[in-house]
């Protein structure tokens, strides 16, 4: 990875992109793909949304708002960024350091603090069961102020899309406080975690939970195959940082899905519990990590088939 990636890394408030695995990842994927056709699951999937479909896209944002308040979850304001695209012309075209006085106040002048119900949302059709929080890289500033620019969508509105918007919630929860997670790898587990618990806050019966499950380890799933494993033990091995994000996804979808996986048989105080360590990670308080240490979750939970089974 080169010095400009390990920056971008940095600047977000991680320390290392790590993989640590001992075990053969390899037939770990192929036992979750043959127990389904994962190209064929994943369109039905999608399709099963239907099943689930809302009125619009508010109704959604506001499902999606009573999850957090059922929960007793508080979310903090965050930054947005507008007129990104002028601002990268105007850097583009001049030699700015990043204390110069005209770029600090072009920044300034372009950031608000918002609910993160308020952050701009871009539907498209070529999303599917996934989402994203596009953020402004503005890495050449002395220290980090995470500004956001949009959240990205399928333009169905179910609940499906409304889990995978409070999935993206949770993101701008969490990366709005850089040093949240020590290691890349772990920047999924509460956005999946919350994912899952709002499922079954959404559908008791399970149904919505599982279509969401398999969709997103078979889709992982399959995409990981596709490369060589071995390459992503250690920081210095990933191509780039858009590399070592594809493949935190899966991992920490996996992390998350284990984490899940406890709190189900947990008692309802402990499960309680959870709940409070995630608002603590939103203030800053907690780190992922130690939210894992103290679940005793680890990548060898994480890549137990047993485990994994019950989710797919």
């Amino acid at each position: 990875m080169n010095t400009t990636d390990m920056q971008i890394i940095r600047y977000l408030g991680y320390e290392e992109v790590y993989v640590e695995i001992k075990r053969s990842i390899n037939p770990i994927l192929k036992s979750i793909l043959n127990n389904f056709h994962a190209t064929n699951h994943f369109i039905e999937s999608w399709d099963s949304y239907k099943l689930y479909e809302l009125k619009s896209l508010e109704v959604a944002v506001e499902t999606v708002k009573q999850l957090y308040e059922k929960r007793g979850l508080k979310l903090h304001p965050v930054y947005i960024m507008k007129d990104y695209e002028s601002l990268v012309e105007i850097v583009s075209k001049k030699s700015l350091y990043h204390d110069d006085p005209f770029l600090i106040s072009e920044i300034e002048k372009r950031t608000q603090l918002v609910s993160p119900f308020n952050i701009p949302i871009v539907t498209s059709s070529e999303l599917h069961m996934e989402g994203g929080t596009e953020k402004a890289m503005m890495p050449y500033e002395p220290s980090a102020k995470i500004r956001f620019r949009h959240i990205s969508l399928h333009n169905r509105n179910s609940l499906a899309s409304a889990l995978i918007y409070a999935h993206e919630i949770a993101h701008t929860q969490t990366e709005s406080h850089p040093g949240y997670a020590k290691n890349l790898i772990n920047r999924e587990v509460v956005p999946v975690f919350l994912e899952k618990a709002f499922a079954l806050d959404l559908d008791p019966s399970g149904a919505l939970l599982k279509t969401i499950e398999k969709g997103r380890i078979l889709a992982d799933a399959a995409a990981m195959l596709n490369r060589d494993i071995k390459k992503y033990i250690s920081s210095t091995m990933f191509k780039s940082y858009y590399d070592a994000l594809m493949v935190s996804h899966f991992f920490g979808t996996l992390l998350g899905t284990a984490l899940f996986d406890k709190y189900q048989h947990e008692t309802l105080e402990t499960q309680a519990e959870y709940f409070r360590d995630v608002q603590r990670i939103f203030d800053g308080e907690l780190t992922v990590e130690a939210f894992l240490g103290k679940r005793k979750v680890s990548m060898r939970e994480a890549t137990d088939t047993t485990m994994l089974s019950r989710h797919l």
